[in-house]
């Protein structure tokens, strides 16, 4: 019994060093980066030569005199448990800790800036520089985000009260439940006008709004509360590099300390015991463990992320960049090839597919002819259009499924068309489909619309249209007699939908490469297109579509990315996953199917 006790004591030592020894390095790291900054930015170049010699004695020492002691360390199971164990905790802090946008760091300094004002909620009214107002609005996007997961965290876990809140939900139910009551009596209306479905989403969203605000209110209180404690947070991630997890120099230490310890394990008994056969699988997969880290650190050294703003004809060399260096925080690097080649990137073209819709509204006019909506909704009801589409509206209100007044179909649509217009009265009056229309050809939508309802006589009354989506789309009113005998105004517009929550139904812009002639004369040597998550690669630099704007049609941006990492990374992967695969599939069944031979 003694001997476990003493057996389990020095395992819990074992691993107490390999945990001191681990957390030594990560801090080394992160010290030494720290004094090898200050050496390239001159910031305060002898005494962080000074510092980064001192740092550096010990490793060159242990190499020296204590290589086997560092080969068996790196070796260790232990060893590795531990790491793996930091690198999960590593990847925890970057989901629990807001990590800082990579586009827009803040900048060395800014923040020590912010401290020395002192304790504040605000920076109105303050003099300070562009930079510090800039970390403030990054410390105002944290200070959000980690009240949103506390608020959340202590709701979930029925913690409420600890955050200083009362009662089991946000809000006054009785408050909300009240306003609630208050939409009720136009349901019914609002089911019979547009059907009982849109009728249980406007109620379900209303309610789901004054929940949702009564909770961000809630939230806001807690911004308010934790704010002191939350900036003291904000600047301690920010100087430990918490904000940056994933690009930080002790979360880089650890996946050196992998890589040092699948090397020497890889290598323990030479490169011939890697040639067996039944080490190939073996030999593969940390192969590719070590190119996923050898990737990683190549892109980490040279990885360059920006965005090229550009209008159809235009072409630039250049491309906006950032980096956490003093004083630069923007700069504008230039696009050479391996060759070391300028080249200039130019848009040749670009259009965002946005979605056809068609805007069923309500109309009523007053007594000076004005038309205004019958039913102030947030947002009138729309439908994305397509062939064959069929709708109802306006159910009798004592029997909401009884039949409908008023009904529509889509005859017909062509999503590229040209169309001819009457001089007069600008309807249009005949289309035709673009047959050989490419993806950027910027033709809008036409549709055949044919709607119906009673008139006067209660006689059913149809009609078509021939409406067009180009410009802010065509819209036609149709007349009727509901069902309680009422006349109704439908107004029915045709349209790109534009809003500013609508996302394109696809993206695309047609890129060329250019490089200049001894002239000076941009010369067209290589052409691509771009898709969000399609790239179009030159010179190593990766171009892919970024954003942009439903306003100006003509724009688009473009994100560029220069990492030479990512092939090794992806070879890695590859390598890691066909060997585990010959591992744990293909091996086993040879070994099968070779014992039954024998057999």
């Amino acid at each position: 019994m003694q001997r476990k006790e003493i057996n389990k004591l020095a395992n819990s030592w074992t691993y107490s060093k390999a945990i001191l020894g681990c957390v030594t390095l990560y801090l080394w790291a992160e010290a030494l980066m720290a004094s090898a900054t200050r050496v390239v930015a001159g910031g305060a170049p002898t005494g962080a030569s000074i510092m980064m010699f001192v740092l550096l004695l010990p490793m060159f020492w242990l190499l020296v005199y204590r290589w086997y002691n560092c080969l068996s360390f790196f070796r260790s199971v232990r060893v590795a448990v531990v790491n793996f164990c930091f690198l999960a905790l590593g990847a925890m802090v970057g989901v629990l800790i807001q990590q800082e946008d990579i586009n827009t760091p803040t900048a060395v300094g800014d923040v020590q800036e912010l401290v020395a004002l002192g304790e504040l909620t605000s920076i109105d009214g303050v003099t300070v520089s562009a930079g510090a107002r800039r970390a403030y609005q990054h410390f105002e996007s944290f200070r959000e985000a980690e009240s949103f997961f506390l608020y959340h965290l202590g709701n979930n876990t029925g913690f409420r009260n600890w955050l200083g809140f009362e009662g089991d939900d946000a809000g006054d139910e009785e408050q909300i439940q009240e306003m609630l009551a208050n939409l009720e009596h136009r349901l019914p209306e609002i089911a019979a006008r547009f059907g009982a479905e849109k009728a249980a989403a406007i109620r379900s969203q209303s309610e789901t709004g004054l929940r949702t605000r009564a909770k961000n209110g809630e939230i806001r209180q807690l911004e308010e509360r934790l704010n002191d404690k939350l900036f003291s947070l904000f600047v301690i991630a920010d100087k430990l590099d918490l904000r940056r997890a994933y690009r930080s120099d002790w979360y880089s230490m650890m996946w050196a300390i992998l890589f040092l310890g699948v090397l020497s394990s890889v290598l323990r008994n030479g490169v011939s015991y890697l040639l067996k056969r039944n080490k190939w699988g073996f030999a593969i997969t940390h192969g590719g463990i070590l190119l996923i880290v050898i990737g990683g650190l190549l892109g980490r050294t040279t990885e360059i992320r920006g965005l090229v703003n550009l209008n159809i004809g235009d072409y630039t060399s250049e491309f906006e960049t950032w980096t956490r260096q003093p004083k630069r925080f923007v700069y504008n690097p230039t696009f050479a090839d391996e060759e070391s080649k300028v080249f200039a990137i130019k848009l040749e073209d670009f259009r965002a597919d946005q979605h056809d819709v068609l805007d069923i509204i309500y109309v009523t006019a007053n007594e000076q002819g004005q038309l205004r909506h019958e039913f102030d909704l947030d947002e009138q009801p729309k439908l994305r259009v397509f062939a064959g589409l069929t709708q109802a509206y306006d159910y009798p209100i004592d029997n909401p499924k009884g039949d409908p007044a008023f009904k529509l179909e889509i005859l017909e649509y062509e999503p590229q068309t040209t169309v001819v217009r009457d001089e007069e009265s600008g309807a249009v009056t005949s289309y035709a489909a673009i047959s050989d229309a490419t993806f950027f050809d910027a033709a809008a939508a036409t549709i055949k619309l044919k709607v119906s309802g009673p008139d006067e006589n209660n006689e059913l009354s149809s009609e078509e249209f021939l409406l067009h989506a180009g410009g802010d789309g065509d819209g036609v009113p149709f007349s009727y007699v509901g069902p309680d005998g009422e006349r109704r105004v439908a107004w029915l517009r045709f349209r790109e939908d534009r809003d500013g929550g609508s996302m394109p139904l696809e993206w695309q812009s047609k890129l060329s490469i250019l490089e200049y002639d001894e002239r000076g004369h941009p010369v067209k040597i290589d052409e691509g297109e771009v898709r969000v998550n399609d790239y179009f690669i030159h010179g190593g630099y990766r171009f892919f579509q970024t954003n942009h704007n439903p306003n100006d049609p003509t724009y688009s941006g473009i994100g560029v990315v220069y990492d030479p990492g990512i092939p090794l990374v992806l070879w890695g992967l590859y390598c890691v996953m066909f060997a585990t695969a010959f591992i744990f599939l293909v091996m086993p069944l040879m070994k099968g199917s070779k014992t039954r031979g024998q057999d």
